[in-house]
């Protein structure tokens, strides 16, 4: 029972001969209390006669957090919480390979295992569809920028979306946007938003500084003749 013991004592509890206690205090501001079995598993049966044996250290984080539930709706939400974040995070791994291994290695047969195959890129006015479509439309981009360089500045993922701001710095040797090589170095930020289902990116919405990318590589912006 020394492990009971050490969880009595990590998280503050009580307890008596056979319960650990877990004192809580109710939305109507009364002092409640919640009894599980000192045993290192606590079953869960539900409808059917279909049962999970959750760690004791489950049982209490889950009515620590969820005091006021029963303790199989409160063990769902929490398995529920971590299954969340740990999607979140894949999903977070899927977008940052895609900066390291496709643009800044230039390895687009990567995108294979990153992309899905009628994913769609949405590029300003653009609508891409199809991954080899997709490879195409990056290649021609870093034809134009092969030793860019980019940095996530901010990454954050609410279920299956991910929003990435970059900033990336570039020398433009090849042509772009009807602009031919003018070898200048150049800066830029982009903001770009994926959308992640069953482990793979099905669609992507990016937005750059368009007009302040065209400047640094020489072009002529102005407003059109009256």
């Amino acid at each position: 029972m020394e492990e009971i013991k050490e969880l009595i004592k990590n998280y503050g509890l009580e307890e008596d001969l056979e319960h650990v206690i877990i004192p809580f205090t109710d939305r109507n501001g009364r002092k409640q209390r919640s009894y599980l079995l000192k045993r290192r598993f606590i079953r869960i049966v539900y409808p059917g006669g279909q049962f999970i044996d959750y760690p004791l250290e489950d049982a209490v984080r889950a009515t620590i957090k969820y005091p006021e539930l029963l303790l199989s709706e409160a063990l769902y939400l929490m398995n529920n919480e971590a299954n969340s974040m740990n999607i979140e995070a894949g999903n977070k791994t899927l977008v940052n390979r895609f900066y390291a291994e496709v643009l800044n290695l230039k390895n687009l047969e990567v995108m294979d295992s990153l992309f899905a195959q009628d994913a769609i890129d949405h590029d300003g006015e653009q609508i891409i569809k199809g991954i080899q479509a997709v490879k195409d439309n990056i290649k021609d981009f870093l034809d134009a920028f092969p030793d860019i360089k980019v940095s996530i500045e901010h990454l954050i993922a609410e279920g299956e979306f991910i929003v990435s701001q970059s900033s990336w710095a570039a020398t433009h040797t090849g042509s772009f946007s009807g602009m031919p090589a003018s070898g200048r170095h150049i800066s830029n930020t982009g903001l770009d938003l994926f959308r992640v289902s069953n482990g793979k990116i099905v669609e992507l919405w990016s937005y750059r500084d368009v007009f302040g990318l065209l400047q640094q590589i020489g072009a002529r912006i102005g407003m059109p003749e009256e």
